[in-house]
């Protein structure tokens, strides 16, 4: 499956999310249980985000954005887990090492190109066993597009009160647990961001 992406939703998107001061917000915060980083109306038009939303965590910059840059088509709630699930489901192309490749073979030949294709890349959550026999998590799963060699991401990674980024695809090469193929954003520049 591939997806329609509008070229100027996704670019005045991203744009504007990458000049902004949003900065990263985890999911729920584990005191109140008070959701952070979702935005609830993500029709909100991204140059008035800065009035009303304080910031974003990975997945939901990658709802908001997906859904924009969309007009709608894609809309990917809930956590990493629960968008790779999603995207697993409807059958989007998956790349997750498997065969003789390993992924991080497949994400370099794949997020380096610039052939206007949307990717979108995932780390998945790490789980360490405690001496009680308990899990205890030790890494927060990530989400990020590559758009022709550049990721687009909410994150606590670099300066500028972190937060919405665009860094060069290898950043995540040795993170990457497994990825999709989006579809085509024809005419994208990402130098422009």
């Amino acid at each position: 499956m591939l997806v329609q992406f509008d070229t100027f939703e996704l670019g005045l998107t991203l744009a504007n999310l990458s000049a902004s001061d949003l900065k990263y917000k985890l999911g729920k915060d584990p005191i109140t249980g008070k959701t952070r980083g979702k935005i609830s109306d993500i029709t909100t038009p991204s140059h008035r985000l800065n009035h009303r939303f304080p910031g974003f965590d990975c997945s939901g910059f990658i709802r908001y954005v997906l859904y924009n840059g969309t007009n709608g088509r894609l809309d990917l709630t809930g956590g990493t887990h629960n968008q790779k699930t999603a995207l697993a489901n409807k059958k989007f192309k998956h790349f997750n090492g498997s065969g003789a490749r390993t992924i991080k073979n497949e994400y370099k030949s794949e997020a380096a190109k610039l052939d206007d294709m949307v990717r979108i890349g995932f780390r998945a959550a790490k789980f360490d066993q405690k001496a009680d026999g308990t899990r205890e998590r030790s890494r927060v799963g990530h989400v990020w597009l590559i758009i022709n060699g550049k990721t687009y991401e909410s994150t606590t990674k670099g300066g500028r009160n972190k937060g919405p980024k665009s860094f060069n695809w290898n950043i995540r090469e040795n993170e990457v647990s497994e990825f999709f193929v989006l579809g085509r954003v024809p005419g994208f520049e990402s130098k422009r961001l």
